[in-house]
């Protein structure tokens, strides 16, 4: 998911959404990253930014699973 040609995109490696319309990241880790939950928060905005149209009320994101 990218949203500008300059921008950092973000790469999922599992992106699933249940029958719920909960949406999951799962991200397999080859070694221990410093910063894991900053990493964390920016994926989870990028896949919550995709998730709403225009005029969208943020009440209705789905949940995120990660």
């Amino acid at each position: 998911m990218k949203d500008a040609y300059d921008a950092h995109g973000i790469r999922l490696d599992v992106y699933l959404e249940d029958e719920h319309y909960t949406k999951y990241d799962v991200e397999v880790q080859a070694r221990l990253y410093r910063k894991l939950e900053k990493r964390i928060r920016y994926y989870t905005s990028g896949i919550d930014r995709h998730s709403l149209e225009m005029n969208t009320d943020y009440e209705e994101l789905c949940p995120t699973a990660l």
